[in-house]
């Protein structure tokens, strides 16, 4: 069952260039649509129109508008990310539908799960709590393997916490994987990451973050 506020921000989310546009908007979201609104207001009337979420469609609504509405709101988009994957990160936007590539095939909610656990990461990384990252990061790639961009977050967090030896091991795991002996994207990202972990080592890279890192 859909409700009339999951529709109309689902409308309204669809304009914003995160997923494929409705052909068709409902009467309430064109009338908002009508009026001049930036995207962070936009955004924020999405998550308010899905407060308190009746379904994990409003979940997942609440989540991405706050993500993508800046960092000033990147506490709440990590309790509602957090709220997102706890209750499976699925919902009806996502078609269950098998993807076959030449050596490989994966589930289309699979990837979006494996994603949801990125974009976590990533506003992890950028409060810089660095371990929930990385926990997030393994839980992806446990998820899909396949995702090349993985090993690469995964290694520059290792860097961010002066992990070299760390950051040089998991790469040199990712070199006996099936992904590596079979996708040439996979493996040329993996050696990207591995010259990124050696050239930073050499010159001594050290990273300053711009505020106190959490403890």
């Amino acid at each position: 069952m859909k409700y009339k506020n999951e529709i109309i921000a689902s409308d309204i989310f669809s304009t914003l260039g995160f997923c494929n546009s409705k052909e068709e908007l409902s009467p309430d979201a064109i009338t908002y649509l009508s009026e001049e609104h930036s995207r962070q207001e936009k955004l924020l009337y999405i998550a308010s129109l899905c407060t308190p979420p009746k379904n994990r469609n409003e979940l997942y609504l609440i989540a991405y508008a706050y993500l993508w509405a800046g960092a000033k709101y990147r506490p709440h988009a990590i309790e509602w990310m957090e709220k997102y994957i706890a209750s499976g990160a699925t919902n009806d936007f996502i078609s269950d539908c098998m993807i076959d590539c030449r050596s490989y095939s994966y589930s289309q909610k699979d990837k979006f799960r494996a994603t949801a656990y990125i974009d976590l990461s990533n506003a992890y990384e950028h409060e810089y709590q660095f371990g929930d990252a990385l926990k997030c990061l393994f839980k992806a790639q446990e998820i899909a393997p396949y995702i090349r961009g993985i090993p690469c977050d995964i290694s520059r967090i290792y860097i961010k916490q002066g992990m070299y030896d760390k950051a040089i091991k998991y790469l040199k795991e990712q070199e006996r994987t099936y992904m590596y002996q079979i996708n040439d994207e996979y493996r040329a990202s993996v050696e990207t990451a591995i010259q990124n972990v050696l050239s930073k080592q050499k010159k001594g890279y050290v990273y300053k973050p711009r505020t106190c890192i959490k403890s």
